[in-house]
């Protein structure tokens, strides 16, 4: 196994490539994901998953859909609109509905008071 020396003020500290390794990877910024341009054919042909899933709609900034895995109640999962906008500096986040109650379009069209369309 290799070993990795840090002088730290005079002091030499051995850390074994392992925990490198595992400093690097915390310090690497996360992947991020990317925007889809979201059609009623592809939500329509989202299935839930066992984790909640989410897509970003890349014709409307801050608008995402939440695909939420089936349970007792809602056998086929849900599919619900979320919008995330910034207010005085601080994100904020406001449920718009579910699909298909509200429509993809009427989502991206819905914005919070205040907010600009783009």
């Amino acid at each position: 196994m290799s070993i990795l020396l840090l002088e730290i003020k005079d002091t030499q500290i051995a850390y074994s490539n392992f925990w490198k390794s595992r400093w690097d990877m915390a310090s690497e910024p996360k992947e991020k994901k990317s925007r889809l341009e979201l059609t009623v054919k592809f939500i329509e042909g989202l299935k839930p998953a066992e984790k909640e899933q989410r897509f970003t709609d890349a014709k409307t900034p801050g608008l995402t859909l939440a695909v939420k895995p089936a349970s007792d109640r809602k056998k086929d999962g849900s599919k619900l609109w979320r919008f995330r906008y910034l207010l005085n500096g601080t994100a904020k986040m406001i449920s718009l509905g579910d699909y298909p109650t509200v429509s993809l379009e009427r989502s991206q069209r819905t914005r919070p008071r205040g907010q600009k369309s783009h």
